[in-house]
């Protein structure tokens, strides 16, 4: 997460390596210069620009949520680097807004998987000790990449 980019800006992460930029703002870009390093960029695939138009002072919707969730869950799309005019208020609230989906979506996995387990589903047949702490274990893999993302300065890895 971080400021806004400008030309010297998006040199420095695509030197960096970053694949993908999630820009929140919902303004127009005024920066010319920046535009059209950007636009060349993009046309000889060093980075994709992905946008959520979301205007200050309100947050993403859930459908921006969403999108920005399998985003995220694309390996092929890191690093990320997510900014907003806002800077860190904006960045943040889309950052905590996928976080509760997260969370919500792998607590409503592990239940329902628990749930079938103890049920004796035939998709899910009765596991053992064992294989409750695998899923468990796969649960808690999910909310550990939710965390390091939370928890990043710069890069969603």
């Amino acid at each position: 997460m971080g400021g806004q980019v400008g030309e010297e800006g998006l040199t420095w992460l695509v030197d960096g390596g970053f694949k993908t930029i999630v820009d929140l703002r919902f303004e127009t870009i005024k920066d010319k210069f920046y535009q059209v390093a950007l636009n060349d960029a993009i046309s000889f695939g060093k980075v994709e620009l992905i946008r959520f138009l979301v205007e200050v002072g309100t947050t993403p919707s859930m459908e921006q949520v969403e999108k920005f969730a399998s985003l995220v869950s694309d390996c092929n799309q890191k690093p990320i680097y997510l900014h907003s005019k806002e800077g860190v208020w904006g960045t943040s609230t889309m950052v905590s807004r996928w976080w509760q989906y997260m969370t919500y979506f792998a607590s409503q996995f592990a239940s329902d998987r628990l749930s079938q387990d103890a049920n004796g589903s035939e998709d899910y047949p009765a596991s053992s000790s064992t294989e409750k702490k695998f899923k468990l274990q796969e649960t808690n893999e999910l909310l550990q990449e939710a965390s390091n993302v939370i928890h990043s300065s710069k890069r969603v890895n």
